[in-house]
């Protein structure tokens, strides 16, 4: 099933043109699905059944050409929205009489028919390259970012399946770039900040070699990974937040440059969330599942969440005529490579003088062990000397033991540990 939505007239008119499978169905009033206090409707994280409610209205009216689609129970909607502002309108909430229909077809966002491309052949297993973003920089907020590589390797890890996971060091533009070159069908997973400029620009943090800020650009990494990979899954906060400027939203830029599917977060997902999902839609793309039906049931594992509105996150974009199927499958454990760099010790700059500060506690600890290395050559002599003659019967009289010196105490950082 394929819903095209277009302003009746013009960008300004807010009466939305619907077509479902390319006939006229009915139109619909765009500010019905803007939040505010006039219209009464909710913010999607505040209340996302009632705004979903409304989402489903706008789409499926009864006695429509949609809705008479829909209840037909299609496997798959593909929406097809034509200008930014209605690519900004949360469509993967709407919620009908069973539910929200994420849960009961698989929903994927599209390009009008003349840009698609035709499906790759996926004869690889799955590769997964990940980009664990953390720049050196003020004007970002520190990230655990060595503890979302390590919760990402602990749910590949899990995968009864052979697949790779490999990690972009350093978090360079240019260096996953390298990883992803001459090579088909990669999965990028980019873990960091997504920023906005004032005039809403999309901007991705990466880091430069070293280590400070390199804001990248939604089209400066749509043509970097181009004609590479077959999925990149972003995990930036609002990665699937559209502004005016047509390059803002990555996922869909990627799309429109040819990237046969681009996964973004509509804002940030809790930490028990996150890993459920990367553990079944990971799980499921590894065993052979295809994109749109991994994250079919990955939102089943969102349903369980706390937060009612966390099957809504996830917004999968595609530029292909027809769904893709999955990777190919085969037996074996995940392979986890590091990358990490080479220790090279002769780099580090000769040390000229001696050990600066701490003399005190260096020469006490220098005294202590020349006095407990004469007490170890005191007993070593001790121990060659012959024992005296003495009575069969009698028992060996121990002599007294000798005496060293007292334990030290060295205070180090904060803390005293005793030698002893």
């Amino acid at each position: 099933m394929e819903l095209t939505l277009a302003h009746h007239t013009d960008q300004h008119d807010t009466q939305i043109s619907v077509t479902c499978d390319v006939q006229f169905s009915h139109t619909f009033d765009l500010l019905t699905l803007v939040p505010n206090s006039e219209s009464r409707l909710p913010q999607p994280l505040d209340d996302p059944i009632a705004y979903g409610k409304a989402i489903y209205q706008a789409l499926f009216p009864p006695g429509t050409l949609a809705q008479l689609t829909l209840s037909k129970g299609p496997e798959r909607l593909l929406l097809v929205l034509t200008d930014d502002d209605l690519d900004a309108i949360a469509w993967e909430y709407a919620y009908g009489p069973t539910g929200f229909l994420v849960l009961e077809c698989r929903v994927v966002r599209g390009l009008p028919v003349e840009q698609r491309i035709d499906s790759p052949i996926l004869d690889n297993g799955l590769h997964i390259v990940a980009v664990p973003s953390n720049p050196l920089s003020k004007e970002v907020r520190a990230l655990n970012i060595e503890g979302e590589w390590t919760r990402l390797k602990e749910v590949i890890k899990e995968v009864s399946a052979s697949l790779t996971l490999e990690r972009t060091r350093p978090a360079t533009i240019d260096q996953l770039r390298n990883l992803v070159a001459n090579r088909r069908n990669r999965v990028v997973h980019f873990m960091g900040h997504g920023q906005q400029d004032p005039t809403g620009m999309v901007l991705f943090c990466f880091e430069q070699d070293n280590g400070d800020l390199n804001r990248v650009t939604a089209k400066q990494f749509a043509l970097r990974m181009h004609g590479t990979v077959f999925l990149v899954t972003l995990n930036a906060c609002e990665s699937a937040t559209p502004g005016p400027d047509a390059f803002n939203n990555l996922a869909a830029t990627l799309v429109r440059q040819q990237t046969p599917y681009a996964l973004g977060m509509r804002t940030e997902i809790h930490d028990e969330d996150a890993r459920a999902f990367a553990r079944k839609f990971y799980g499921e793309l590894a065993h052979g599942s295809s994109v749109e039906e991994a994250l079919f049931q990955a939102r089943w594992s969102l349903a369980e969440s706390k937060q009612p509105w966390a099957v809504g996150i996830p917004v999968l974009y595609t530029s292909l005529k027809t769904a893709a199927p999955g990777f190919k499958a085969t037996e074996g454990m995940p392979i986890i490579q590091e990358h990490q760099p080479r220790l090279d010790l002769y780099a580090l700059p000769r040390v000229i003088g001696t050990f600066q500060g701490r003399f005190d506690d260096l020469k006490a600890l220098g005294t202590y062990l020349i006095q407990r290395s004469s007490l170890f050559m005191e007993e070593e002599a001790r121990a060659k000397q012959p024992w005296p003659a003495r009575p069969s019967n009698a028992l060996p009289t121990p002599g007294p033991m000798a005496s060293g010196p007292p334990p030290l105490n060295i205070s180090l950082v904060g803390a005293t540990w005793p030698l002893i």
